[in-house]
């Protein structure tokens, strides 16, 4: 697992990882959108459990994606990790 690595571009992959397969999760879930903000920006907060913590962690893959200077604790990136965590444990892929 990554986030056992002390190297900080780990923890970056494994979020950047992560939000590729729940966007793919929520594309095949027919959420309209071009990408995965705008298929966020679609989902109203009684559809899916945890919807604003699901937002937080895209917010800080975006920040990796396009902030070169964005810096990621292993702290912040386990918190980040544990919000995918959450959204696959609602909807029964993890246990």
């Amino acid at each position: 697992m990554k986030l056992k690595s002390k190297n900080e571009s780990d923890y970056k992959v494994a979020i950047i990882e992560a939000d590729n397969i729940i966007d793919d999760l929520i594309a095949r879930m027919n959420y309209a959108g071009e990408n995965m903000t705008e298929r966020l920006d679609n989902i109203t907060p009684g559809q899916i459990e945890n919807i604003e913590d699901l937002r937080k962690a895209h917010d800080t893959r975006n920040r990796i994606i396009h902030d070169e200077s964005f810096v990621l604790t292993k702290k912040e990136a386990e918190k980040t990790l544990g919000y995918y965590e959450d959204f696959l444990r609602f909807f029964m892929v993890l246990d």
